[in-house]
Order: C-alpha cells, then sequence, then structure tokens
C-alpha cells in the first residue's frame, strides 16, 4: 500500500517526468489498491477485532501524549537497528517498551532527527537529491507500522523494517561515495583502497552478526530461550519458552527430566502472567500442565481465571469438568461438559465427554445426542461407535422395561 506513494515518488526523482504523467501512470495501481480494499471490505465488514494490549502494548496507554511520545521513542529504535542491529530478539510486546513521556531524552532525539531529515527532504526534493529520495522512501514505508497514523497488531518487529531498510542501504552506499569523493566512471582509483576497507569492516562485522542470530533459530527452544533473555520484560516471550519446556516434559519418558522441565514451564508461565495477568491462552496452558502434573485443584483456578477474562474460552469449561469429574463431583461437571458443547458445537471433546458422563450415570437418553453429534463430528472413531451401540442397547433394554411395567 505505501508503494502507491513510493511509485510516484521514483517517477518524480529519477524519470523526470511531469505531475500530470506521473498521476496518469500511478492510476493502475491505485485500481489493484481499490480493487483490494474492496475485496477486504467484504470479508471483514468492518469488524475488526480490538487490538489486545499483549500484542500492542501501545493500545493499554489511555494518555494520547504518551502513547505518541512511546511510538516516536520506539521509532528512534528501529533507526538505532538499522545502524547497530543489537540486541535482536522476535517479540517487542507487553511490556518490553514501558509508556514513556515527551520529556524522555530519546524521544527527544528521535523528534529531532527526524525533523532535521525532514527538512533536509522537503528542500532537496526540488533537485532530485537521491538522499532526498531515501528518506521519503523511508518514511513513508515506516509510515503503516509506527502505530502513529494507524494502530496494528504489533508494538514492535524488526521484520517492519525490511522494506523501509532499502532506503537506508541505498542511502549509506551514495553518502560513502560521496565522503570518498570516489570517481564512478571506474577510470580513477582515488581512494578506492579505503573504499574496500570501509566495505570490508560494513561485510564481516554484519556477516558475524548474521551469523550469530542464525544459531537463535536453530529450534524453537534455542529461539525461546533467546527471547527470554533479550526481551526480560516481554509477557509473550516467558510464555511461549513455558509452553515449549511444557510440550517437551510431556513428550519425555525421564520422570525426572519430565519434572525438571514441568517446573521450568510452571516458573516461566507465572513470570508472563505476572507481567501481563490478562492472557486467557497462558492461564488455560498453565492449566493443562497443572492437569498434566496431576495438580487438580490448581488446574481448575488456572481454568476459572480463563473464564474471567474470556468467558467464550470453550476448553477452559471442558477442563474443569475434567477436575471435577476426577472428584467424583459428576452432576457439576456435567454442567461445564455441556456448556463447552454449547459454545462450540464442532468440538468433538466437549460432546464425546458429556455423553460418557451421562452413560456413567445411566442417563442414555440424554446421552444419545451427545453420542449421535460425537459421531457426526468423528464416524470413523471405533471408540465413539462402540459407546454410542452400547448407549442405544442399554437405552432399548431401559425402554422395554418401561413398556412391561402394568
Amino acid at each position: 500500500m505505501t508503494y502507491l506513494a513510493i511509485i510516484p515518488l521514483i517517477l518524480l526523482f529519477f524519470a523526470n517526468e511531469k505531475l500530470k504523467r506521473i498521476l496518469i501512470l500511478t492510476l493502475p495501481y491505485l485500481g489493484a489498491a481499490a480493487l483490494f480494499l474492496l475485496i477486504r471490505a467484504s470479508i471483514v465488514h468492518g469488524n475488526v477485532s480490538t487490538i489486545d494490549p499483549l500484542y500492542n502494548s501501545l493500545m493499554g496507554i489511555t494518555s494520547t501524549s504518551e502513547r505518541l511520545a512511546t511510538a516516536i521513542f520506539i521509532f528512534g529504535k528501529y533507526l538505532q537497528l538499522l545502524i547497530v542491529p543489537h540486541p535482536l530478539v522476535w517479540d517487542y510486546s507487553f511490556n518490553q517498551i514501558p509508556p514513556v513521556t515527551f520529556t524522555n531524552i530519546y524521544t527527544i532525539i528521535t523528534l529531532l532527527v527526524c525533523f532535521g531529515l525532514m527538512i533536509y527532504a522537503i528542500l532537496k526534493t526540488k533537485n532530485r537529491d537521491v538522499f532526498a529520495f531515501c528518506i521519503l522512501y523511508f518514511f513513508i514505508t515506516m509510515s503503516i507500522t509506527l502505530n502513529i497514523f494507524i494502530p496494528i497488531g504489533a508494538t514492535m518487529a524488526e521484520r517492519f523494517l525490511f522494506l523501509p531498510s532499502l532506503g537506508f542501504c541505498i542511502a549509506i552506499v551514495f553518502l560513502i561515495n560521496k565522503l570518498l569523493k570516489i570517481d564512478n566512471s571506474g577510470k580513477s582509483k582515488h581512494n578506492f583502497n579505503v573504499l574496500y576497507i570501509i566495505s570490508g569492516i560494513l561485510i564481516v562485522a554484519y556477516l558475524i552478526k548474521t551469523i550469530d542470530r542464525s544459531k537463535d533459530w536453530k529450534d524453537n527452544m534455542s529461539l525461546y530461550e533467546s527471547g527470554v533473555i533479550d526481551s526480560p520484560n516481554s509477557s509473550r516471550t516467558h510464555t511461549a519458552l513455558a509452553n515449549e519446556y511444557s510440550t517437551l516434559a510431556q513428550s519425555l519418558s525421564d520422570a525426572n527430566r519430565k519434572a525438571e522441565l514441568f517446573k521450568k514451564a510452571e516458573t516461566e508461565f507465572e513470570t508472563g502472567l505476572n507481567i501481563y495477568p490478562k492472557n486467557p491462552e497462558s492461564w488455560y496452558n498453565l492449566g493443562v500442565l497443572y492437569l498434566a502434573t496431576g495438580n487438580g485443584t490448581e488446574a481448575e483456578n488456572a481454568n476459572k481465571k480463563v473464564i474471567m477474562y474470556n468467558p467464550l474460552f470453550v476448553k477452559a469449561y471442558n477442563n474443569i469438568g475434567v477436575v471435577q469429574g476426577q472428584r467424583g463431583e459428576f452432576r457439576t461437571a456435567m454442567e461445564n461438559f455441556k456448556k463447552a458443547a454449547d459454545l462450540d458445537s464442532n468440538y468433538l471433546d466437549a460432546f464425546s465427554i458429556t455423553a460418557a458422563a451421562y452413560f456413567n450415570l445411566k442417563e442414555y437418553k440424554n446421552a444419545e445426542p451427545y453420542y449421535k453429534r460425537a459421531h457426526e463430528l468423528n464416524p470413523q472413531s471405533k471408540g465413539i461407535n462402540d459407546q454410542m451401540l452400547e448407549n442405544e442397547r442399554r437405552l432399548g433394554q431401559d425402554t422395554s422395561s418401561i413398556k412391561k411395567t402394568p
């Protein structure tokens, strides 16, 4: 979408076209964008969900002034990462970047840098200055991810620099060329040795960083562990690592190693929830961990937290029912199983477990519709089919005994 502004900018700077001609050449792209927006609008119908502060911490800032100051502070971090890409991390969500005000020194410096760059770009545009183009290119392509004009589903992400970094790279090449007064005709070797040295230093430095960062992407565990180190105040880095520990623990047969990983997972879940306690997904996964370790009471409490923050979280009702069933509280468990089934007509576990619960209570008539729905959802399941047939058999017996009663 930002290229709707970049395309005429390129034509203005490098094709030396007049404004009328630039507009005509840009029209096909405007048409494509309009078609895309129409298709998008027909699908989402304007019902864009509210952005959770967990993913974009700016949405949790009530003060407009602080939100803007923090967004500008983040823009400064983007500028810093272009030059010194360290540390790199996969997540910057709540609350890795806390709110700041316009008195923050880094926000002030970022504002001054931005104003300086924009003034230069405006003054030099008429001269078709390549640095003016690079500055405008960078600001335009960054505009939709800054959370200044359009709120998005992330506080900050390094991937948002991918397209804008092209403007930075072009500017660096021309800046070095200008500072060293390189003769681009290739006839003069003046300062070429210095150019090779500078280029070599840059290539080696960024190559080392690239290789070092690639190690973090070896697997999920490596990535999430590095995320906790480099983004320790993010709730999501801790919960992601907790989920990885928990998943790995459930796949192991070594009891000691399993217990060790479950304990690590519990600690990471608690750390993440202390940072952002309103995360139902994290509470649910913590509840799953408690179920796996046989801690039914804590599992029930965790799933109640899930429902408190998201009353439509179907699996939480089901898991509460499982814990209550383990305690022999079948009637109470039944209500939670039925609630899960009512909320999601495609949730197989809710229907099969509700049916089984009614069966165990010898309420075969009540079990029948739940068995039928479970069969519809998974007709290949031998277990469900056998249970449904047994329920029908017992239901038939009950019916025949009623008929024989005088």
